[in-house]
């Protein structure tokens, strides 16, 4: 497959063919003579189904004229059908020239935002994902793809998408997840290793699920590595998918002993100035970069005028917004002073503090604090997951 140099302007991340076969195969057991691939790319995922149903009918659509897969030339036995469309065009059960709706989709949506454009209200709604968003704002292109394939899919037919780690576990599309738990069997959701597309080092996942079928009252969750394979899966309430469907989050909460910040009663907070507030305040105020200057994990910080949002000895300090937050934790050794408002500070009774604090450091303490961070680059941790996260 041909790969373009520097960022793609339609946001695509092409599918190596080894995740196209694990989508493949995770999808369910059922009849299936007729596939569409929409934003078909390289065709990959297409090329990954007609070697699981060799005799089904294959369609493939994609915006760009001069895709790969627009490029090849049609397969002998005619099975074989690409149309030069718009994915997301409300129309196009009339554009693709096939009997009735489709047996399976397989897509890899760009992962973007979207301009609002007329005639995506109906692609939402006659696919039950209208409430899902706040606001037009927060549509996202893989909510559309969602609900298009949703559309043009048989019900008791079998999607599955490629989608990003916004979907799985970001606040946003809590309502979403919400509505597709509810009205689809999802069948899995398989946690990806970053760097599994090409030019994107975005963490994204594999969602499984039969349309239109009445839920099961489980989800499988799968986490999958090169090294080692698609690991046995952890079954959550379907309930569950409106908090999150990533792996790496309920693994923690299935294995973990039930003590956490919430059951000792921790206070957390964090200050009230942003990074430039505090470069510009007249007294010191800890940020993210301080951490650096943490010996070991011990932070000396200066006397200052101290308020309810100063830390304070035996605190301990954790980045709340940071690529590698996980990294960033200290305790308090001397001073008082102000922090910013990407620094938690975590204070809780004496006799837990070194505990507590050990817990955070450690390796497994570290993972599940990136397990329960959300988010692209930066990541962020709310304060909800933060009282959550279990402690050895």
């Amino acid at each position: 497959m041909e790969i373009l140099e520097g960022p793609d302007p339609l946001c695509r991340f092409y599918s190596q063919p080894h995740i196209g076969d694990l989508l493949v195969q995770a999808m369910p057991e059922v009849d299936v003579g007729s596939i569409i691939d929409l934003g078909a790319g390289g065709g990959v995922l297409s090329d990954a189904a007609s070697r699981r149903w060799s005799k089904a009918a294959v369609t493939t659509v994609d915006i760009d004229a001069d895709c790969a897969v627009a490029r090849r030339a049609l397969d002998t036995s005619g099975r074989r059908r690409h149309y030069v469309l718009d994915a997301l065009d409300p129309d196009i059960s009339a554009k693709v020239t096939r009997a009735g709706l489709f047996d399976a989709a397989l897509c890899n949506p760009p992962f973007k935002k979207v301009e609002w454009r007329n005639g995506y209200e109906r692609l939402l709604e006659e696919a039950g994902l209208e409430d899902s968003f706040s606001c037009q704002g927060d549509v996202t292109a893989e909510a559309l793809f969602l609900a298009q394939n949703i559309r043009i899919v048989r019900p008791g037919g079998c999607i599955g998408l490629i989608v990003p780690d916004s979907f799985a576990s970001g606040m946003k599309a809590s309502k979403l997840r919400n509505n597709l738990a509810r009205s689809h069997a999802i069948s899995a959701v398989i946690q990806l290793p970053k760097g599994s597309f090409l030019r994107t080092e975005a963490n994204s996942y594999l969602l499984v699920f039969e349309n239109k079928v009445p839920p099961g009252s489980k989800i499988r969750l799968h986490r999958f590595t090169v090294e080692q394979g698609l690991s046995h899966p952890i079954e959550i309430d379907a309930e569950l998918a409106e908090r999150r469907l990533d792996y790496g989050f309920h693994s923690v909460e299935h294995t973990a002993r039930q003590t956490t910040l919430r059951t000792l009663a921790a206070q957390i907070f964090r200050g009230s100035l942003s990074a430039k507030e505090g470069r510009a305040a007249e007294h010191f105020v800890f940020h993210t970069t301080d951490f650096a200057n943490a010996e070991d994990g011990v932070f000396d910080g200066p006397d200052t005028p101290v308020t309810g949002q100063s830390a304070l000895p035996g605190d301990i300090l954790l980045a709340r917004v940071d690529r590698d937050l996980e990294s960033k934790i200290a305790m308090v050794r001397t001073g008082g002073f102000a922090v910013s408002d990407c620094v938690y500070v975590i204070r809780v009774a004496p006799q837990y503090r070194e505990r507590v604090y050990r817990a955070l450091r450690s390796a497994s303490g570290r993972e599940k604090l990136r397990s329960a961070s959300r988010g692209l680059g930066a990541r962020q941790l709310s304060k909800a997951e933060l009282l959550a996260v279990p402690l050895y």
